[in-house]
């Protein structure tokens, strides 16, 4: 009696066909819902980062660049679905779809060895470890649409009636695959050559070529790819210059087993009900488990806050970064969020409202990485040190993994336009209006294009350019605090230059440097008064100093505040938790951050 690919023994009556495939298409549906659901809300922003980190052009060019190549196909096709990552639910709506669609066709790939429903969670387990691969920031989903490609391939394959069209169809298939999805086409010829060795009991010498095919392929390709392990592996599709976790492999491994399994295991009679059930369990349990470690071991779910506020800070929403603070758990959302109280104008009023971890909680050490790099970029453009800003948006610009960083190209066209280099900011509009989401914005800019008058007249532009140092300093981070200075001089209104400076002496915890750097612009334009931080800070450096205190309008508020410390302090100072009993009341001043942080 003939086997239904997707349902089994096509003997039972029309109904039952049916209502069975209704509940499997509701099935379906239900889990495609369900891994939504989990991507929108627990990793939505890893979408948003990859996005920040593609340049889709609608360009002749960029489609010879990427298409005619090996794979080239398919990585054409993922990078166009990736610029959908920048839609609110763009990026789980594709990656569920995806996933979905390779459990869904595995299965129908195992139903059609004869097997029945045993092995219908199982066949899930490739597209788990997909699942987990698209929330690494180094995998290309091309991977995903590869292997997409030779299921399909497969699929079709296997339902030729005799030897020899197979192993046509087959040979055919492996040359397409490879030049279409890269070298995948290999397991495509390994799971066709166990499909032919387990499936029929007459087998012909021929169905080895596909085998032979893909290998002779893949070795031509050694030297048209970075690695030479890249022409034979699934390493093709993850990033050349990393090796990925063995994790990685299992789909490639547990494809042909299961196939073979589907085959050596297949049932004389109906399982019973409890055997089903209690198998089927067993199968879910792994799943579920083997996916939890891999998102724990394979995702990068500790930078989950520092992408979420580097799309904020893409998209400037400085008051979402705020109230979100109490996330915080590195460097890069700490100095994110430093950026976001400095673009408010609130840095140094706020400075303490969080645990500050030195210095490098106003900016961490520049490891060329891209994300530290449009952080550099972020945080210059702020305080004014344009040259610097520019410097490291074209470092995160050219170093970008996915050819293209459309936010620090928007960073290049403003900087070039700050500095009248039209011509240069003309090419990058260009650039940019090849875009789909981008060409609107770049079109805006146009008009600013040689005229001198209408930047200086904008208010973020014009701003910007009055700030320009008379030298660039690029050979250096911008950020030390005779260069902030330099900035101040340039323009007492910098704020921004000024709140970093001040936060920088007050972090550093040098009395020295915030002493000179208070008396250098106290009662200028700068600095017309002292916040109360820096109130606090002098009357803990120069504690004796009274008369400086009132040379520098310390408050009589402060000055209480500090005398209730400082007493504390003194008759508790064998108390072991000092720092505890004073953070109710004191956790936020500068006397406690410098005394106990």
């Amino acid at each position: 009696m003939p086997v239904s690919p997707l349902f089994g023994d096509t003997g039972k009556q029309p109904s039952m066909s049916a209502l069975k495939f209704k509940q499997t298409i509701i099935y379906w549906i239900i889990g495609w819902i369900g891994l939504y659901l989990i991507l929108q809300y627990k990793f939505a922003y890893q979408f948003f980062y990859v996005e920040q980190h593609l340049l889709f052009e609608w360009t002749t060019e960029y489609v010879k660049t990427h298409l005619l190549q090996i794979g080239g196909p398919t990585d054409y096709a993922a990078r166009f679905l990736m610029q959908f990552y920048i839609l609110p639910h763009g990026g789980p709506l594709i990656t569920a779809t995806l996933i979905v669609a390779t459990a869904y066709l595995t299965d129908r790939l195992i139903r059609s060895s004869h097997s029945v429903q045993q092995w219908t969670i199982l066949s899930c387990f490739p597209a788990m470890v997909l699942f987990v691969y698209h929330l690494d920031y180094y995998y290309c989903i091309q991977g995903t649409l590869a292997f997409l490609s030779a299921l399909i391939a497969l699929l079709l394959g296997i339902r030729l009636s005799s030897d020899k069209k197979r192993s046509i169809f087959y040979s055919l298939s492996v040359v397409l695959l490879f030049f279409v999805a890269g070298p995948i086409s290999l397991l495509f010829a390994i799971v066709a050559l166990v499909w032919e060795l387990f499936g029929y009991k007459q087998r012909s010498p021929v169905i080895v070529i596909p085998v032979i095919l893909a290998g002779l392929l893949s070795t031509w390709a050694i030297y048209r790819v970075p690695e030479p392990r890249m022409a034979f592996l699934p390493d093709f599709y993850y990033y050349s210059r990393l090796r990925p976790h063995l994790f990685f492999y299992l789909p490639w491994i547990v494809l042909p087993l299961l196939v073979g399994l589907a085959f050596t295991f297949k049932p004389h009679k109906p399982m019973k009900r409890y055997l089903l059930l209690i198998g089927l369990t067993i199968q879910l349990f792994l799943l579920i488990d083997s996916t939890i470690w891999g998102i724990k071991k394979i995702a990068d779910t500790e930078s989950t806050t520092a992408k979420r506020f580097s799309y904020y800070a893409g998209q400037q929403k400085w008051d979402d970064i705020i109230r979100e603070r109490s996330s915080i758990k590195d460097f890069i959302s700490q100095n994110l969020l430093n950026l976001a109280l400095c673009e408010k104008g609130s840095l140094l009023s706020n400075l303490l409202s969080v645990t500050q971890y030195g210095p490098r909680g106003l900016l961490v050490e520049w490891n060329r990485s891209e994300i530290v790099s449009m952080l550099y970029s972020d945080i210059n453009y702020c305080i004014g040190n344009i040259a610097l800003s520019q410097r490291f948006a074209f470092e995160a610009h050219i170093t970008n993994l996915y050819g293209g960083n459309p936010r620090m190209l928007k960073r290049l066209i403003q900087t070039n336009l700050i500095f009248g280099a039209y011509a240069v900011a003309e090419k990058y509009i260009a650039q940019l209006e090849n875009t789909l989401f981008y060409r609107k914005w770049a079109t805006a800019q146009r008009i600013y294009l040689y005229n001198d008058s209408l930047v200086a007249n904008d208010r973020e532009l014009g701003t910007k350019r009055r700030f320009l140092l008379q030298n660039d300093y690029l050979s250096s981070s911008g950020f030390s605090l005779d260069e902030l200075k330099k900035l101040i001089d340039t323009d007492p209104h910098n704020k921004a230059a000024f709140e970093y400076g001040a936060a920088l002496c007050l972090l550093m915890k040098e009395p020295n440097e915030t002493r000179k750097f208070i008396d250098r612009y106290y009662g200028t334009e700068a600095l017309p008064q002292l916040p109360v931080v820096l109130q606090e800070a002098i009357t803990i450096i120069e504690e004796q100093d009274t008369d400086y205190w009132k040379k520098r309008g310390i408050t009589n508020e402060t000055v209480s505040r500090f005398i209730e410390f400082r007493k504390l302090i003194l008759q508790n100072k064998q108390h072991q938790n000092i720092a505890t009993m004073l953070a109710p009341k004191f956790k936020q001043s500068y006397w406690f951050y410098y005394m106990f942080d």
